[in-house]
């Protein structure tokens, strides 16, 4: 992020300096881009570790009472949650699940928690 920063001040100072420069606008607004991306990644790693974060994620999908659709579309949505827990660097425990009767899922619970 540090680094990142001083770069972005560095392409601040050339804009200054030559202001009519198109390409080094267009550089300037992605490292902008880059830098709100890695700052929101880390904001929810910072809230999601031992310091700030006393307790893991507590998340419950339910397929209610929309059939088959549903408790396949339950099945699609923990994956999701699972590759993205995984993404970003985080260990998903099942605590209970309860299959349908054709496909999918009808109610599953997991935490997530900080890899350490």
């Amino acid at each position: 992020m540090e680094s990142s920063i001083l770069e972005l001040e560095a392409h601040i100072e050339l804009i200054v300096e030559f202001p009519d420069e198109s390409s080094l606008k267009k550089d300037t607004e992605k490292l902008i881009a880059s830098i709100n991306r890695d700052l929101k990644d880390f904001e929810i790693k910072a809230f999601l570790c031992d310091k700030y974060d006393s307790c893991s994620c507590y998340i419950m999908i339910s397929s209610g009472a929309g059939g088959i659709d549903a408790s396949d579309w339950a099945e699609m949505l923990l994956k999701m949650y699972i590759n993205y827990c995984e993404k970003k660097g985080f260990k998903v425990n099942i605590l209970s699940e309860s299959f349908g009767s054709t496909a999918g899922i009808k109610s599953l619970m997991f935490f997530f928690l900080k890899k350490t």
